[in-house]
């Protein structure tokens, strides 16, 4: 799909923003996935040179995962998640 959209210059974008949240590898991802994940907002502050030049963050990750984010609201809120 990127090639016949001759979007080949966005891979290495789409590359990043698929494996650092864990979805998988970019040629095994389904077309549609991938669109979803990669919005245009998000390519647009992937993108966002004068923050990158500032040193400025423009992406996050969470120090220890989702998985220990949605633990902690499960703990906190005594939810039964099984």
């Amino acid at each position: 799909w990127i090639l016949d959209n001759e979007l080949q210059a966005l891979i290495p974008n789409f590359i990043y923003n698929q494996s650092i949240q864990g979805y998988g590898v970019l040629d095994e991802v389904p077309a549609l996935y991938g669109l979803w994940w990669n919005s245009a907002s998000l390519m647009e502050v992937g993108s966002d040179i004068g923050r990158i030049l500032r040193s400025e963050p423009v992406v996050f990750v969470l120090k220890k995962g989702f998985y220990s984010l949605w633990h902690q609201i499960a703990v906190k809120d005594k939810l039964n998640i099984q």
